[in-house]
C-alpha cells in the first residue's frame, strides 16, 4: 500500500509512503486488478470545509482521471446533530 506523506505518522506505518496517492486525489492506494483501489480521508470537521473551498472536488476529479477503482471516501469522526 502506498500513503502519503500527509497522514498522520501512525497511518504512514501502514504502507510505502509516497506523493503518488495526493497526485491522484487519494490518501491511500492499494494495488487492485492490475490497477489501483484509492481511499480519500477526511474528518468530519474537515469534510464541510473541504467541500466548500473546493479541495473535495479537485480530489474526486482526480480519482476519475487516475482511473482509480474502486475509489473510496472514508469519513472519520462523529456527526452530532442539533435542531439549530
Amino acid at each position: 500500500m502506498l500513503v502519503s506523506p500527509a497522514e498522520p505518522a501512525q497511518l504512514r506505518s501502514l504502507g510505502r509512503v509516497s506523493p503518488l496517492p495526493e497526485k491522484l486525489g487519494c490518501d491511500f492506494l492499494v494495488p487492485c486488478h492490475g490497477g489501483f483501489a484509492g481511499a480519500q480521508r477526511k474528518e468530519v470537521k474537515d469534510l464541510r470545509a473541504s467541500a466548500g473551498d473546493g479541495r473535495l472536488g479537485k480530489e474526486i476529479a482526480q480519482l476519475k482521471t487516475g482511473n482509480i477503482h474502486p475509489a473510496l471516501l472514508v469519513v472519520e469522526g462523529r456527526v452530532k446533530w442539533t435542531s439549530d
